[in-house]
C-alpha cells in the first residue's frame, strides 16, 4: 500500500521542465479558541503540539530531496510567502487566509503546473447539506479561528470548489492532509494525541468567501491538458489521526512516516 500512493504522490510532483510547482503549507498547533482561551465552547477542543513542525519537515524533505522551492520560515516571518510557495501557520492560518492562498496559487498558476497543499491540525465533521455524502457527514479542516463567533470550518465541499477551479485551468491538484476524517491512506493507530475535533454545528458554511473567491479568478485560459487530481491523507472519515513524541521532535504519526518514505 506504501508503495502505490507514494509513487501516485511522486509522480505527481514530476512536471515538465517549463511547469511549476506551486505550495500552501498550513500547520496549527495553536487556536484562538481552544480550551482556556476567551470564547472557548468546547472543553474537550485544545491546542496541539506537533503540526507547525511537520510543516517544517516536509518542507525540508520536499527541498533536499525533490529541489521544490519552498520557502524558508524564520523567527521574524512565521507565515513567509515567496510567490511560488506560502507558508501559513497557527495565527496566520484562518479561513480567509487559506481561501486566499489557495486562490491566489490557481490565479497565478498556468496550464500544466502542479499545485500542493499540505495541511496539518484539527480536522473534524460537519453535517452534510448538500446531499453529496453518502454517509450524511462532510469532513472539514479546522482554521485557526474556527469554532468561535461565526467563523465555520473549511468544508470538503468548499475546498472541492477552489480544487475544480484549478483543474479547469489545467492545474493539476496535490492534497496531503494529516488530521482526523482526512482520506483513507492510514487507520487509527491509538495512543498519542488525537487531532479530533468536536462536529461542527455551526450554520451551513456554504458561504460567500469561497464562491467569491473563485468568481475573482481570471477565466480558465484555453488548453487541451487533462489535469489530475490526488489527494493523501491520514485517517478514513470517522478515523482518528495522532501525534505523538516530545517537543521538538514532536509530529504526525502519517507526517513523519511519509517524510521517511519519501527520504527512501
Amino acid at each position: 500500500m506504501k508503495a502505490l500512493w507514494l509513487i501516485a504522490l511522486l509522480a505527481s510532483l514530476g512536471t515538465p521542465a517549463a511547469a511549476a510547482v506551486r505550495t500552501v503549507f498550513v500547520g496549527i498547533d495553536s487556536y484562538r479558541f481552544t480550551a482556556g482561551k476567551p470564547g472557548n465552547r468546547d472543553p474537550e477542543f485544545r491546542d496541539l503540539g506537533g503540526s507547525v513542525g511537520d510543516v517544517a519537515l516536509l518542507k525540508s524533505v520536499l527541498a533536499a530531496r525533490w529541489q521544490l522551492p519552498v520557502d524558508t520560515t524564520g523567527p521574524g516571518d512565521p507565515c513567509p510567502a515567496t510567490g511560488a510557495s506560502i507558508t501559513l501557520v497557527n495565527a496566520c492560518a484562518t479561513r480567509a487566509g487559506i481561501i486566499a492562498a489557495l486562490a491566489g496559487q490557481i490565479a497565478a498558476a498556468r496550464p500544466g503546473d502542479t499545485l500542493l497543499f499540505y495541511y496539518s491540525g484539527h480536522g473534524s465533521q460537519a453535517v452534510d447539506r448538500s446531499g453529496t455524502q453518502a454517509g450524511g457527514m462532510s469532513g472539514t479542516i479546522v482554521p485557526h479561528d474556527g469554532r468561535g463567533g461565526s467563523v465555520n470550518d473549511i468544508l470538503d465541499v468548499e475546498l472541492r470548489q477552489l480544487i475544480d477551479a484549478a483543474l479547469a485551468r489545467g492545474v493539476n491538484f496535490v492534497t496531503i492532509a494529516d488530521s482526523c476524517h482526512s482520506g483513507s491512506i492510514t487507520r487509527d493507530l491509538g495512543g498519542g494525541q488525537p487531532r479530533l475535533a468536536m462536529v461542527d454545528t455551526a450554520p451551513p458554511a456554504y458561504v460567500a468567501d469561497v464562491r467569491a473567491a473563485v468568481a475573482r479568478l481570471p477565466p480558465p485560459p484555453a488548453h487541451g491538458l487533462q489535469p489530475y487530481e490526488v489527494q493523501i491523507g491520514a485517517a478514513d472519515d470517522g478515523e482518528v489521526a495522532r501525534e505523538r513524541g516530545a517537543a521538538p521532535d514532536r509530529h504526525g504519526v502519517f507526517t513523519r512516516a511519509l517524510a521517511g518514505a519519501m527520504t527512501e
